[in-house]
This record gives C-alpha cells, sequence and structure tokens, in this order.
C-alpha cells in the first residue's frame, strides 16, 4: 500500500509481516469499528489505523441494490525490501 507509513521503531528492529484487520464499511462507505486480528507492534498497528482514518470512502456493499453495512478484511504487508 502505497500511502502507509512504515513506522520507525519496525524499520529499527527490520520487522516485517503482516497487519489483519476487520473493519466494519457504513452504508454510506465509511470505515468503522477496524479490529486488529493479527499485529506485528512496533508501531505497525498504528500506521495501519492512521492509514484506515485517512483513506477515502469504500464502495459499500448493497443488498437489492440498496447500500448495506458490511465487514471486510484486509491484510496490510510491512516488507523492508
Amino acid at each position: 500500500v502505497a500511502h502507509l507509513a512504515y513506522p520507525e521503531s519496525a524499520r529499527e528492529n527490520s520487522i516485517e509481516g503482516k497487519v489483519s484487520v476487520i473493519l466494519e464499511i457504513s452504508p454510506e462507505g465509511k470505515v468503522m469499528n477496524p479490529v486488529i486480528l493479527k499485529s506485528l507492534g512496533y508501531g505497525c498497528d498504528e500506521a495501519v489505523f492512521e492509514m484506515l482514518r485517512r483513506m477515502p470512502d469504500w464502495k459499500p456493499a448493497t443488498n437489492y441494490g440498496i447500500p448495506v453495512k458490511s465487514k471486510q478484511g484486509v491484510d496490510f504487508n510491512f516488507s523492508l525490501r
């Protein structure tokens, strides 16, 4: 993800891996209630939350053409390569 800031603490400690998040998407496309399922620590979780806070609205799920609330699992990869 291009706008995901690599935390300095993670970089200094050569931390790589994946942060898994589940979040709700409102009928309006807003990201709500993100929950970390798999953490890396070293500031990576906070970087993911910050990116989610800043991202534009998502396209909501629909049911018979009507926007509805949904849940989405997302993985964020942190790699120094």
